[in-house]
């Protein structure tokens, strides 16, 4: 199958090797492709060589049409798999997992960012994030993803809310960026902001 040529499984994929066959995969890519070879190549990819699955996939889906080679339904059916790998204990996997959910989402329509953000921002709102730096990811996902109406006023309660526990600055940092990113178009969306949350942001701001 055309998918299963992608160099998912090396141990590392130079930045030739995962654009060499751009062009090809633009022009022949289809639907029951993606959804019978690459999907399952991936998420088995991800088990053994994470890293380089991350970055060959992030160059491939960068490379083809989504709009007639995936649908919302079957990428999100991926992004599970995907964060998996924003607990890991190795930044560079961390930092290709974000990367690949910003290139799925970093420009997508709202009606396809919110679903998405849900998985993301799932562990943060339930406590159940492995460690700082799995915070730090995940909040720096969010903090990339396209602000709007419907999704920015969520994401800036949840990180509002959480940030008077977080003790870590890295993960502080990352929250904060949310907020950068979602705080305006919350606000423009008329969201009413509780005054324990805005104080608990104020010395965020002063300390």
């Amino acid at each position: 199958m055309l998918f299963r040529s992608i160099p998912l499984k090396q141990s590392h994929s130079e930045s030739t090797a995962q654009t060499a066959f751009n062009d090809f995969f633009a022009a022949t890519a289809t639907l029951d492709d993606f959804e019978t070879a690459f999907a399952p190549a991936l998420e088995k990819a991800l088990v053994k060589t994470p890293e380089a699955a991350l970055a060959a996939a992030s160059a491939f889906l960068s490379s083809i049409d989504r709009s007639t080679t995936t649908t919302s339904a079957t990428l999100l059916e991926l992004l599970p798999a995907i964060l998996l790998q924003a607990k890991s204990l190795l930044a560079p996997v961390r930092a290709a997992a974000s990367e690949l959910v910003v290139t799925l989402y970093g420009t997508a329509d709202a009606a396809d960012v919110t679903p998405a953000a849900e998985i993301v921002y799932g562990p943060l709102k339930g406590g159940k994030t492995s460690s700082p730096d799995h915070r730090t990811t995940l909040f720096g996902i969010l903090a990339r993803l396209p602000a709007s109406a419907a999704l920015s006023p969520v994401l800036v309660g949840l990180t509002l809310s959480l940030l008077p526990k977080e003790s870590n600055d890295v993960a502080i940092g990352a929250m904060m960026r949310v907020l950068a990113t979602h705080l305006p178009a919350a606000l423009d969306a008329g969201a009413t902001l509780p005054a324990p949350q805005l104080a608990a942001f104020r010395r965020r701001l002063a300390s």
